[in-house]
């Protein structure tokens, strides 16, 4: 039986290499209009791990790297782009955590790998004690269903479908025992924070740790968020979520006065 209560820290979609990407200092090789969102977006991430303290698992669900440049980008939307430097980021971004324990999620193909798996590089050199395209986890006897695509909604309230939508399909596998019946789903893909669940489940779809970049800001219409989320699980088995979102204020938009 479990005597204490363990601290999981959620992070993904650091998307490292991207200019906008979480990018440590020691890869900060470029002065560019962006250089200075990501010294406030490592500052900031270092901040809140600091500030939470002992980390008992860290679950990175996925997109560690941005990978390929995007050939409507042409490049410029990569500050390196080779994706072993890009890995050599993302296993510093991770190992910044200091958790005792990591499990990982592959991302989308396009950015990870569609031939390869680079962020199975990433979990060998972390340490990782799991990477598949879905984990199911074991906290004090409470089940983590982690997995990293999620469908998204062009309408707010209709971003909370989706992950909802994972605890019904997990009910239905669980009933013959092919997966665990879980009580946490974690998701994540869209860059948008959301929450939702009753006394039966909790569904949590992770911020981002990447922010607007040129193409993005051209053409995502939602808001995104930036951030993590942590979830401590007591002995019981009871758990209580929380999470840190920081403003971008980089990327607010002004008029245009005439």
């Amino acid at each position: 039986m479990p005597t204490e209560t363990k601290r999981v820290l959620i992070a993904s979609d650091t998307h490292c290499g991207a200019v906008t990407g979480l990018t440590p200092k020691t890869f900060e090789t470029r002065r560019d209009k962006w250089q200075s969102m990501r010294r406030k977006f490592w500052k900031e991430y270092c901040r809140i791990i600091d500030r939470l303290g002992k980390i008992d698992l860290l679950i990175f669900n996925g997109d560690a790297i941005d990978g390929p440049s995007n050939t409507r980008e042409a490049g410029i939307g990569l500050l390196h782009s080779d994706r072993h430097i890009q890995c050599d980021m993302a296993t510093e971004c991770i190992q910044r955590v200091g958790a005792d324990k990591i499990v990982m999620t592959r991302g989308t193909q396009f950015h990870t790998g569609d031939r390869e798996d680079y962020e199975d590089i990433i979990a060998q050199r972390v340490g990782a004690v799991a990477i598949s395209s879905r984990e199911w986890v074991d906290v004090n006897g409470t089940i983590f269903d982690c997995k990293h695509k999620i469908g998204a909604s062009s309408i707010p309230y209709g971003s909370y479908t989706a992950p909802a939508k994972s605890n019904i399909n997990n009910m239905v596998w669980a009933e013959d025992g092919t997966q665990p019946r879980a009580q946490i789903f974690i998701r994540s893909h869209t860059h948008q924070f959301g929450f939702c669940g009753n006394s039966r489940f909790t569904a949590i779809v992770t911020p981002s740790l990447q922010g607007y970049s040129r193409y993005g800001s051209l053409n995502i219409e939602r808001k995104i968020d930036w951030g993590l989320v942590w979830i401590d699980v007591k002995a019981d088995g009871s758990f209580k979520p929380d999470w840190e979102i920081v403003t971008i204020s980089e990327a607010k938009s002004k008029a245009v006065k005439i």
